[in-house]
């Protein structure tokens, strides 16, 4: 567990310590896994934007302040605003296997009472996820794994790499 957001290696792992980012009409522990989830994906990808940028441009992009949390047109918005093409996908936990070769995502679930955003990268032995258990900088798992246990709603949301044109490429 860490006292910071970030982990060692800069990534956003515990939102509840977001509080000095302001995000639409709240700070980021209530409503920022979005924005979060975008820049976990920015960070991995070499993108030396910080922080405070992506919640600000994401912030323009709320609707009602973010009482209601990040739109996915959202995030797809401040993908592309970013050079990445990212699709959706609706999954579920029986047939997200079907993506295991990704480099990286972000899975959007209900997580009773609330919906969530999580980034996730491919490692060695499944994918890390970032931000989904608050503190955790090396949270391991298989894609099907996490939705089983995470999410309380049988499908999910999945932003993912163009895959028509990613298949058997690296990163």
């Amino acid at each position: 567990m860490t006292a910071s957001p970030f982990s060692t290696d800069g990534y956003i792992v515990n939102q509840a310590l977001t509080g000095d980012f302001k995000y639409g009409r709240h700070t980021s522990p209530y409503n920022g896994c979005g924005w979060i989830a975008v820049y976990n994906i920015l960070h991995y990808l070499g993108s030396p934007v910080p922080p405070e940028e992506v919640s600000s441009k994401m912030s323009g992009l709320l609707h009602l302040g973010g009482l209601m949390g990040t739109p996915m047109k959202s995030m797809t918005a401040a993908l592309k605003s970013y050079g990445i093409t990212a699709v959706r996908h609706t999954v579920s936990s029986k047939r997200i296997h079907r993506y295991n070769y990704i480099p990286w995502g972000i899975l959007r679930y209900f997580e009773f009472p609330y919906i969530h955003f999580v980034s996730f990268v491919k490692s060695p032995d499944g994918y890390r996820f970032f931000n989904c258990e608050y503190g955790e900088e090396h949270h391991i798992m298989q894609l099907d794994d996490f939705l089983q246990k995470y999410s309380k709603w049988p499908l999910a949301d999945l932003l993912c790499t163009d895959i028509k044109n990613y298949r058997g490429k690296k990163r």
